[in-house]
């Protein structure tokens, strides 16, 4: 892949909130008085004892507890490369200093679990925990948002690979500070998706992995911006133009009325009970999780989504979907 853009893109970053593990890892940066790329290994020795050796398990890296030491032990996988360890032992790090996961004997940090989702499951939510105090040890958001609110793109990059951290990691930290309407993608020499991260609790809109990058936002018709970061990895931002989804002149028409003249125009054979209650289930579902959205957000997932959608994708074609959606969006908000 070539370095490129396309549009304009706005990559200001948002204010966002940190957590509480997150929080704890600035608290530790501030009090060492450390600087990216932070003196990892000097403020790792503060609190354990770290050594490098072959593990024979398949884990990164493990924090241990052994009676007959005075120091916690940090076991780090000599297989590993650099950056991987870098972030393993901030990760362990992150494991003994956290208060709340004092208690267990043992710790072990897994490859396959870098970015875990938490569900209900206290191993994994102390995963992320420990994942996101690393981030932020590693490549702090006050530091990157000063960063991000003054440089290019390439500009940005080259400042994330002081920070000494995976791509993977570099590409998680820029993309929780991204406007909701932008995203950051990890690809391969091919274009395919490796990764995505955004500020959005949701992936509504977010392409999935192993997808072309190169379609999606042709399709899309999103501004994005690409730089070659390795001969095999490319990193793009991506941000949508909403401007297309803004409120178009509405037709006045009930949006069940709208969507019948639809359906009769798009296929006779197309049976109108069956798109209604196809699109009734997603736009409810859509309404519920995304109403306090600016309502172009909520428009573009929609569209997205019905874009997907096996019955649906007819409709998001259509001249008038737009006219549909915006007509729904008023019935729903008045309702409030």
């Amino acid at each position: 892949m070539k370095n490129g853009s396309r549009g304009r893109i706005d990559y200001k970053p948002i204010d966002i909130e940190l957590r509480s593990e997150e929080r704890l890892a600035r608290l530790v940066r501030l009090r060492a008085s450390s600087i990216v790329p932070i003196e990892l290994e000097r403020l790792a020795a503060e609190y354990a004892d770290v050594i490098i050796d072959d593990i024979p398990i398949q884990c990164d890296g493990l924090l241990y507890f052994p009676e007959h030491r005075r120091r916690p032990l940090i076991i780090l996988q000599r297989m590993s490369n650099a950056e991987r360890r870098r972030f393993t032992l901030a990760h362990e790090l992150g494991h003994l200093l956290i208060p709340w996961h004092i208690g267990e004997r043992i710790h072990t940090h897994r490859q396959s679990l870098e970015y875990v989702s938490e569900y209900n499951d206290p191993y994994r939510r102390q995963e992320a925990e420990a994942n996101r105090f690393a981030s932020e040890l590693l490549m702090p958001s006050d530091w990157l948002a000063e960063k991000m609110g003054s440089l290019s793109f390439a500009a940005l990059l080259d400042q994330t690979s002081r920070c000494l951290v995976s791509y993977d990691v570099q590409a998680y930290a820029m993309g929780r500070l991204l406007p909701t309407d932008a995203f950051v993608a990890l690809c391969g020499a091919t274009g395919r998706i490796i990764r995505t991260a955004s500020s959005r609790m949701d992936k509504l809109t977010i392409p999935e992995t192993n997808s072309s990058i190169v379609e999606y936002v042709q399709v899309n018709a999103c501004s994005y911006e690409c730089v070659n970061v390795r001969h095999d990895r490319s990193m793009y931002i991506v941000q949508y133009d909403l401007s297309s989804l803004r409120r178009p002149v509405l037709s006045g028409r009930p949006s069940e009325q709208i969507l019948r003249a639809m359906v009769a125009d798009i296929d006779d054979t197309l049976s109108f009970p069956v798109v209604q209650k196809s699109m009734a289930g997603v736009v409810g579902a859509a309404w519920a999780k995304w109403r306090m959205a600016p309502h172009e957000e909520f428009v573009a997932c929609l569209v997205d989504f019905c874009a997907r959608h096996q019955v649906l994708r007819p409709l998001a074609a259509h001249p008038a979907f737009l006219d549909y959606v915006w007509t729904r969006v008023g019935e729903l908000a008045s309702r409030r």
